[in-house]
């Protein structure tokens, strides 16, 4: 099931930072700037994947235009959003997906995805990005298309707010909107949602008086 749902196509803010996901089991935030990066709905030149707009993102300050994560790090080039399960709901991650482009400027880039729950962990392995702004866009993680979660115990079973935070190197600390910057479109996670144990455990007590009452009334 997907909880999180940012196509990036709204032409008002803040909607375009919003998920489009119709998961009532959980609630997926407004996507955040980090304190080194600014966020700016992107629409001219091949625009894209699929709708009117994407996320462009830019570094507020100068670093390292090659494909250096932890210039990145330090510097809180990012942007960030918060998936909260329901009340008496856990959810269990599977799955993130997303597609990605730099700008058609200088060299390599590259991101990398961190959760709450996991720390400094990078849950995608300093994914780089190849295509220029003039070509199309990738999958963020281009060996599979989609990056598997589902084997990251952290991510399993989760009960309260985890927070995603997908931290990128544009390459330049250039202002909006001559910078050089990093496109993101289309980016989904994916989840099973069940009962926490409690919630289970009461529901079968119930099935269980059910049972029990309709045995007496015959």
């Amino acid at each position: 099931m997907i909880v999180a749902d940012y196509q990036f196509n709204s032409a008002s803010d803040p909607v375009f930072l919003g998920s489009s996901d119709t998961d009532a089991n959980s609630v997926a935030s407004l996507i955040t700037a980090g304190a080194g990066a600014t966020l700016d709905r992107g629409t001219e030149f091949l625009v894209a994947a699929n709708g009117t707009s994407v996320l462009e993102v830019y570094s507020n300050s100068s670093i390292d235009q090659v494909n250096n994560l932890a210039d990145a790090v330090d510097h809180d080039v990012s942007f960030s959003f918060t998936l909260t399960p329901e009340a008496g709901k856990t959810l269990s991650f599977t799955s993130f997906d997303g597609l990605v482009r730099r700008s058609a400027y200088s060299s390599t880039r590259g991101w990398l995805l961190q959760s709450s729950l996991t720390g400094t962990t990078d849950l995608a392995a300093d994914s780089s990005i190849g295509s220029a702004r003039s070509d199309a866009f990738e999958t963020m993680t281009a060996s599979s298309g989609s990056l598997d979660l589902s084997s990251v115990a952290e991510l399993q079973n989760v009960a309260g707010p985890v927070t995603f935070t997908i931290y990128t190197n544009p390459g330049t600390g250039s202002s909006l909107p001559s910078g050089r910057f990093v496109d993101y479109d289309n980016i989904t996670v994916s989840a099973t949602v069940i009962p926490e144990p409690a919630t289970a455990a009461a529901l079968l007590g119930l099935v269980g008086l059910s049972l029990a009452f309709v045995r007496r009334r015959r």
